[in-house]
């Protein structure tokens, strides 16, 4: 079952300009992008603002308000700042707005504890408050959390996962995110109102009057189009993590638990076209304390037994019983590629290259002169000069 995580952090945009510029406070604000209102102060709110309010309805409304237009550098720390904290409970992010992004919490035995503890920590370490919604597919998510309003539940309601149909279809046809805003406004002109009346239209008359987007219509409104989390953030990283039921220090265990982690590494970074050499891990021991590792090796991993290898030589000289291994790659660049012989044997290029490599690595422990090839080496004078007199002569 997939538990996906919809979370958008309130009076974002405002309150990280307020947070720069404290005598904003002082009166309405409103932040706007394409000319609707994205975000404002309590002080707007109460003059009757709403967020996607046209930006000049807004300025009627509110005379000697401040508005700022939306641009991304102003908010990046910020963000920055509050998706750091959420990869303490997922590896798989992706960001959506600057506030807003999508988690995978399918791995979690108990998914709507978590979403609620990821909000207490956003609350009590960066003050930000949140909303958020839970569902099997992205746009059901982000319609729950809309749903959930300002998060006065204690929990997110789990029912879109396990009834999508019955979740969505006493709600408004505004509320089918994954059809196009001008087919969901044709919709309501046909006379279907909530989403549960477009559930008993054949798919054939959705067809005709929709052509190819019909079957999109048909399939979003039975709780379909299935949309997954992709691991965006962070950019150069990868990372995956297992638990366990119960603390373990079984060496068999903790073996296969390696050998997992390292698949994960290998199958994200083939799957991205990257490599790394730079491995993080953070453990969880049974008392709750954590401990960190961090290793940079020479050459960069890509491959699931060099992950694998690593991995081993991170975690030698662990002792405790365990209770979640995750793992880390950072810094990561793009693959080499080599292409190789009809033999297999290795290309000149690559002989070349990792002939290079071997010297700088020889270089970079012995130093600079420990090694030299041949075409660097100085002949001495008088050799230069006999050499020179025999081709002149011919003398030998």
């Amino acid at each position: 079952m997939h538990y996906f995580l919809s979370i958008s952090l309130e009076r974002f945009y405002s309150e990280t300009l307020i947070g720069a510029e404290p005598s904003l406070s002082s009166r309405p604000l409103i932040v706007h992008y394409e000319k609707k209102v994205l975000d404002m102060n309590d002080l707007a709110e109460e003059a009757g603002a709403k967020i996607g309010m046209a930006l000049s309805e807004a300025k009627a409304l509110l005379h000697g308000g401040s508005f700022v237009a939306w641009e991304e550098e102003p908010y990046r720390d910020a963000r920055n700042r509050w998706l750091d904290i959420c990869t303490d409970f997922t590896d798989v992010i992706e960001p959506d707005r600057q506030n807003s992004a999508y988690l995978d919490f399918s791995l979690h035995p108990d998914p709507s504890a978590v979403a609620w503890r990821l909000q207490k920590q956003l609350f009590e370490t960066l003050g930000w408050k949140s909303r958020v919604g839970i569902a099997g597919t992205k746009w059901i998510a982000k319609v729950s959390e809309i749903v959930n309003g300002d998060g006065e539940l204690p929990l997110p309601q789990l029912e879109p996962c396990h009834h999508p149909i019955r979740f969505l279809s006493n709600l408004p046809t505004e509320y089918l995110l994954r059809v196009a805003e001008i087919d969901r406004m044709r919709l309501k002109f046909l006379g279907y109102r909530q989403i549960g009346e477009i559930c008993k239209v054949p798919l054939s008359v959705l067809r005709e009057q929709f052509g190819e987007e019909g079957l999109l219509i048909h399939q979003a409104s039975h709780g379909g189009v299935h949309q997954k989390v992709s691991a965006v953030y962070p950019k150069d990283c990868v990372s995956t993590r297992i638990r366990f039921e119960s603390p373990v220090d079984s060496l068999e265990t903790l073996s296969r638990a390696y050998l997992d982690l390292a698949k994960s590494l290998s199958s994200a970074l083939h799957e991205r076209d990257m490599q790394g050499n730079e491995l993080e891990l953070i453990l969880e021991f049974e008392e709750g304390e954590i401990e960190k590792k961090r290793r940079k090796f020479m050459k960069p991993m890509q491959s699931t037994k060099a992950i694998l290898s690593s991995i081993k030589l991170v975690a030698a000289e662990i002792t405790q019983p365990i209770g979640e291994i995750r793992a880390i790659m950072i810094n990561l660049e793009p693959a080499r590629r080599f292409q190789r012989e009809l033999t297999g044997a290795h290309t000149a290029e690559e002989r070349v290259s990792s002939t290079v490599a071997a010297f700088n690595h020889i270089r970079t422990v012995f130093g600079d002169h420990a090694i030299e090839v041949a075409g660097q080496v100085r002949e001495p004078r008088r050799k230069m000069l006999m050499r020179f007199w025999k081709d002149a002569t011919g003398w030998s």
